[in-house]
């Protein structure tokens, strides 16, 4: 199978990109930077170093392909000009999707965020109208960020009405691994009421994320599908119910939740493409469940 992965040098892309060829696939792997050192020598990858709204640099690597994986995008709107932002993430999705529709490529999937709900880079406290929080929620993006990620899911669902596509959009939490994704756990159990509680203490290890992209791209799956992908947990020890009762209080709980429980509904995506995350932060760093599980209320 060859797949072509857009942003293939970026935080996500690159675990995309790994696992793909771990999986046999040849990959076609665009970037505006070079290869890196990870990749280096790797059989079955072509890098092209480039934009994913070059239509020429398209074309070629969409030819003879059999799939996507569109990560390319600014990963968010801090410290960058947000139209610049906007105009780079709208572009290079419709610039991907045209390219991989005019070559009969008939399976995309697209990096999407669970930040269309208006979670992550909202200014304002956020707290969903019930929870846990499934596709069904309303979208409130509160960021230029978040609505370049609605724009994408609805390009997206356009490109399945018009060519028949089938596409899955993957709406992600923060997403990340090793060092990065320990301190973030860090500073959510630290300062649970901050950043923590706006995302839902949602997440996901970039590993997950890898092999939720490859399922998306050969799990027989036919239409339109956007789903929540995250870890089955929060980043934090304290209980899930506490942190409600501290930090959403006014949201209506659907389904009881107990322990460090998540709040992000992922039910869709396991019966979709039968997708159930493997990595758990409290599996791969123990000393820091044991120093949370400590100073965590009860």
């Amino acid at each position: 199978m060859r797949v072509v992965v857009t942003g293939a040098a970026g935080n996500v892309g690159l675990h995309v990109t790994q696992e793909l060829l771990r999986q046999g696939m040849r990959v076609r792997a665009v970037d505006r930077q070079a290869c890196p050192e990870e990749l280096h020598g790797l059989p079955r990858l072509q890098w092209h170093q480039g934009s994913a709204d070059d239509e020429r640099l398209l074309e070629q690597v969409m030819d003879g392909s059999d799939a996507v994986a569109h990560l390319a995008a600014v990963p968010h709107p801090q410290d960058e000009d947000p139209l610049n932002m906007v105009a780079t993430n709208v572009l290079s999705t419709f610039a991907t999707l045209h390219a991989a529709a005019e070559a009969g490529i008939t399976r995309v999937a697209v990096s999407s965020s669970m930040s269309i709900y208006g979670m992550a880079w909202t200014p304002h406290r956020f707290s969903p109208e019930y929870l846990p929080l499934d596709e069904g929620h309303p979208q409130r993006p509160h960021d230029p960020y978040a609505v370049t990620k609605q724009t994408d899911e609805s390009m997206a669902a356009m490109m399945h009405r018009r060519h028949g596509m089938d596409l899955v959009c993957l709406r992600m939490p923060f997403t990340n691994s090793g060092e990065i994704l320990r301190q973030r756990i860090q500073l959510d159990q630290a300062e649970p009421g901050g950043v923590g509680a706006k995302e839902l203490w949602g997440w996901l290890d970039a590993r997950d994320a890898a092999r939720a992209f490859h399922r998306a791209l050969t799990v027989p799956v036919h239409g339109y599908h956007a789903l929540n992908v995250a870890a089955p947990t929060t980043t934090v020890e304290t209980d899930t119910n506490e942190l409600l009762a501290r930090f959403h209080p006014d949201t209506q709980i659907r389904t009881a939740v107990s322990g460090p429980q998540g709040l992000i509904d992922t039910r869709r995506a396991e019966r979709v493409l039968g997708f159930v995350p493997e990595h758990d932060w409290r599996d791969m760093w123990p000393d820091l469940a044991e120093a949370a599980s400590a100073v965590a209320p009860r």
